[in-house]
């Protein structure tokens, strides 16, 4: 489903509304009947909240506009249903799909295979079509992948990954690689800050408690300004990381964790700072947050091992990242931090 159209549901039905409702508000929209992607999304949502009368409904609508219609949902309502129509009829269907370019529906109606055996060659050539495509796509994607990796440019190595996640999700090396992303992220836009402020001036190394007194009490205008721009949030947090204020660092970012980086970044200072034990607790947080994500729950308990391995919890730390390796015997990160391990090296970096 198109994931505009996902979150407009999920927003909708949050404030309580029912599913008639919900369909009729975003059919009205023109981002929504312009655009085929959109629609075929209200259908599908039509189709398995049962609306099948409101579906052929808007389908009879659409026809008479010669715009685009759900063939296949109207395919399988029909078959499910039992509703017989003519041969004629069905071959007119077909000729809809055909001349709206709308052939990939196919791949999810089966209703007509016994009336229409045609059907499952076209099927077969759509398939090896996509499956042509993927393997372009993918070739392509690490090619510009590891351009793009050279030149260390990070927002852009995140998308490029997240579209490869997208075209083979279970790929090992797709996967080991959005784990490497992830555990340099953080260290880079720590790195980035650095350079920056250095070039600026020269940061005392050892603050004294006259100096603490008074980070404290910028951090506290800064929370206060932060609630306005909260978009300034990371930044910030790393810039007190940096002066030797990791504890600040924290209390700035812990009530601006909305976005991806910025708990991902907590979790970075969390660890940088020893505090492991608020480290597992939002392990925990995040895990539950992202359940739906197998890459983030595999990186987070990756880090919930190292979190255990700075408590002193070595057994116990190394008994996650074998068991990791069982289920993911081809991530060479977990290996290499193993075996640190197993020389008696605590260093995460």
């Amino acid at each position: 489903m198109s994931q505009f159209i996902e979150k407009e549901i999920q927003k909708m039905l949050v404030k309580g509304q029912k599913a008639p409702s919900i369909v009729k508000a975003l059919l009205q929209k023109k981002s929504v009947s312009k655009n085929t992607e959109h629609f075929l999304a209200v259908c599908r949502f039509m189709y398995q909240s049962g609306l099948y009368q409101l579906l052929i409904k808007t389908a009879i609508a659409r026809l008479k506009k010669k715009e685009v219609v759900p063939w296949a949902f109207i395919i399988e309502i029909l078959e499910s249903q039992k509703i017989e129509i003519s041969k004629e009829k069905r071959t007119l269907f077909i000729k809809g799909i055909t001349e709206q370019d709308q052939a990939a529906a196919l791949l999810t109606s089966h209703g007509w295979n016994q009336y229409h055996p045609e059907l499952i060659i076209t099927r077969a050539k759509i398939i090896e079509q996509i499956n042509r495509q993927r393997n372009y796509d993918y070739i392509k994607l690490m090619e510009d992948l590891a351009f793009i990796q050279s030149q260390g440019i990070l927002k852009k190595e995140e998308d490029i990954l997240k579209e490869l996640k997208k075209i083979d999700p279970e790929n090992p090396e797709i996967q080991e690689k959005w784990l490497q992303f992830r555990e340099k992220w953080g260290r880079n836009i720590i790195d980035q800050k650095k350079t920056s402020l250095l070039n600026k001036s020269e940061l005392p190394a050892i603050p004294s408690e006259k100096e603490k007194k008074q980070a404290e009490q910028i951090a506290r205008s800064v929370k206060t300004i932060l609630k306005k721009k909260p978009e300034a949030t990371d930044n910030m947090a790393v810039l007190f990381s940096f002066i030797g204020y990791p504890y600040l660092a924290i209390q700035i970012l812990k009530d601006h964790l909305n976005s991806v980086s910025s708990q991902w970044l907590y979790l970075d200072l969390l660890l940088q700072s020893e505090l492991y034990l608020d480290c597992l607790s939002f392990v925990d947080i995040m895990e539950i947050r992202y359940s739906e994500d197998p890459e983030t729950v595999f990186a987070l308990t990756y880090i919930r091992a190292k979190a255990y391995y700075g408590l002193g919890k070595q057994k116990k730390a190394k008994e996650i990242l074998s068991n990791l390796l069982e289920v993911r015997p081809n991530y060479r990160l977990t290996h290499h931090l193993l075996k640190q391990w197993e020389k008696g090296v605590s260093n995460f970096d």
